[in-house]
């Protein structure tokens, strides 16, 4: 079970969310569902197409924001929503290795409502933490 949870208290020019999960990839997708919700008024779960995404780090904290910047970045660079997502996450030779199938629908500005426009995902707070057989963390947005 994943979620996520806005923080939006923090300052005028950032927001945050806190998200849990009960592996990383539930993880990853809670931070991808709860990023797209501060950015559209209903990001929807249509699926128009699909895209493979390869990611590695050497840290579960540093791969999570390249997660999330490529989302932003498919977002900001052809506006694309991500409304689904195949995920895994394994350990290969000293670094993290994230496999993902993530389906997209293209943001319809007849539809659609904006309601943050997110210029980055920030290293600030991420701290992922287990707790049992949770995962959780908050991300911090720069608006």
């Amino acid at each position: 079970m994943r979620k996520f949870e806005i923080n939006d208290s923090l300052s005028v020019t950032d927001i945050g969310i806190d998200i849990s999960g009960d592996s990383l990839e539930e993880l990853y997708i809670a931070g991808a569902e709860g990023m797209f919700n501060i950015i559209l008024e209903n990001p929807g779960w249509q699926k128009e197409m699909a895209r493979e995404i390869e990611l590695s780090s050497g840290t579960a904290d540093e791969l999570l924001i390249d997660w999330l910047s490529e989302l932003l970045y498919s977002f900001d660079a052809e506006g694309l929503i991500a409304t689904d997502f195949e995920l895994s996450i394994a350990e290969k030779t000293e670094e993290l290795c994230l496999s993902a199938k993530v389906h997209f629908r293209k943001f319809d500005s007849n539809i659609d409502v904006a309601k943050n426009e997110i210029k980055a995902v920030t290293y600030y707070r991420v701290n992922i933490k287990r707790e049992g057989n949770i995962y959780s963390t908050p991300v911090i947005f720069d608006l």
